[in-house]
């Protein structure tokens, strides 16, 4: 699957939304009711909603622009700015009746222990002036940008009451329209090329069902219902993805198995993206291909906390998943490895939400108990952890020909099991000091046997305000040890 995003435009229209996340520990009830105290450390903010989308499509290097109905308030403002970081060409229409939705969670240890959702009742009475500014709107971008593509994110909070007018516009123009759907009533999608409902909203409007063949029956009859150009994109969560055309076209895929699901919120938003982002090559592109391409991305959202948007580098280093065609065949696990550019670029984009990074190193020759509790220690002291780890070379260098026991490819494959490691980046020099002066972790790991002022990239590290941790050993446990008792048993 070939795919280049130079010179393509996408315009995202819908609500958009401030996903707000407060970070806290939690280690007592209240006195005043059943209910978790949490002791807020940090917060921050993603764009949510349409917004989530546009930031996804804009991660795959297509320029992106958006169009929202919001609130005159300082949500409205939080998320200008946010659009304003990503490069987002953002258009908002204010109305002063409306509050710009806001859900906030509240998470300790990485669980998400409650909700708070600010947000207004939809009433077309009171915003019909603004709603008009968004039809205004809208046509005059679709006049002036050669857009390849419009994606409407509906979250039935006002953007796009007049849904089925913008589609018509957009079909004078012949400028395709996919579409995820919200509500129960799809006629307002008529006449686009693809809407995108998740199984549990396909239901809602089509009812009960029986198996795959009433899926498809069901769905074809939508589709043509709808005047869809293309046909429906069905998401079924862990039992994958399907497209069903208006004619007879009919694809299915499931998606891989993955260990690490952290958090589904938004993997709608990264598949409706990542169809986007395949269909602003031709809208007649392999739609198998853009499922799998939509899978392989919706895969790396899921394995992180909150809305995440993928970067192209890190759904192309999960090119190699097996997407199976049928649920006995196994799948391959998501790689972790990236190379520095694609490392440093992803933590760009986790910085930017907020994320801690942390960075540990080694040769993880034989994997043993104290670089277990090294590893699950290191994690624990953030939200990603970044695993360094010595090429073949620089072990030959630094432990002689005998080394390494196990071979790169190998250790790679034992490391990416643990579920605590995020990414792995490979070194060739004796010290990792210039991945930690590039990746600037905010907290350096190392095991106890190191003094802290010993540790390599401690200055570097304490020189910007990060924080340097040691491990304490496990038994007095250490591979060079193991091997040579291994050694003298072979002499025996």
């Amino acid at each position: 699957m070939k795919l280049d995003f130079k010179n393509k435009a996408v315009l995202v229209v819908g609500d958009i939304i401030k996903d707000s996340y407060y970070f806290g520990s939690c280690d007592r009830i209240s006195p005043e009711a059943p209910v978790p105290v949490v002791r807020i450390a940090r917060g921050t903010y993603r764009l949510g909603g349409a917004g989530n989308v546009a930031k996804n499509i804009r991660r795959f290097g297509i320029e992106t622009f958006l169009l929202t109905l919001a609130g005159d308030d300082s949500v409205c403002s939080d998320l200008k700015k946010a659009c304003l970081e990503e490069n987002i060409k953002a258009y908002f229409v204010k109305s002063s009746k409306k509050k710009t939705p806001e859900k906030i969670r509240v998470l300790s240890q990485n669980q998400q222990l409650l909700r708070l959702d600010f947000e207004d009742e939809i009433s077309s009475k009171s915003e019909k002036d603004e709603l008009r500014a968004v039809v205004q709107c809208f046509e005059q971008l679709i006049k002036r940008h050669s857009f390849n593509l419009i994606v409407m994110s509906d979250y039935k909070k006002g953007t796009l009451q007049r849904c089925n007018l913008l589609i018509k516009l957009a079909n004078k123009l012949k400028i395709p329209v996919l579409v995820d759907p919200k509500g129960e009533d799809f006629s307002i999608y008529t006449g686009a090329h693809i809407i995108k409902p998740n199984l549990q909203e396909f239901q809602n409007v089509m009812g009960p069902l029986n198996n795959e063949k009433d899926v498809v029956k069901r769905a074809r009859k939508l589709a043509k219902n709808l005047k869809l150009k293309k046909g429906i994109v069905l998401t079924k969560g862990a039992e994958g993805i399907s497209f069903i055309g208006t004619n007879d076209g009919y694809v299915s895929i499931t998606t891989p198995n993955i260990k690490e699901v952290y958090d589904v919120t938004g993997a709608g938003d990264t598949v409706i993206a990542a169809l986007a982002a395949c269909f602003t090559n031709n809208i007649k592109f392999k739609i198998e291909d853009a499922l799998k391409f939509a899978g392989r991305a919706a895969a790396v959202a899921v394995g992180k906390l909150g809305t995440y948007s993928p970067s192209l580098q890190e759904v192309i280093a999960n090119e190699n998943v097996y997407f199976n065609e049928t649920a006995n065949v196994p799948t391959k696990k998501l790689v972790k490895r990236l190379s520095l550019k694609s490392l440093t670029q992803t933590l760009e984009s986790c910085r930017k939400e907020g994320k801690k990074i942390v960075f540990t190193n080694g040769c993880f020759d034989v994997i043993h108990a104290g670089h277990a509790a090294l590893l699950k220690t290191a994690r624990q002291c953030g939200d990603i952890l970044v695993v360094g780890l010595n090429s073949d070379k620089s072990i030959i260098t630094l432990k002689g020909r005998e080394r390494p026991f196990h071979k790169l490819a190998d250790r790679i494959r034992v490391l990416e099991e643990f579920e605590c490691v995020d990414y792995i980046v490979v070194f060739d020099g004796k010290t990792p000091i210039n991945l930690i002066r590039r990746i600037k972790p905010n907290t350096l790991v190392k095991g106890g046997e190191y003094a802290v002022g010993d540790i390599v990239g401690a200055k570097t590290v304490s020189s910007y305000g990060g924080t340097v941790k040691t491990v304490p050993m496990v038994r007095d446990l250490s591979t060079s040890k193991i091997l040579n008792g291994f050694s003298k048993r072979k002499k025996r």
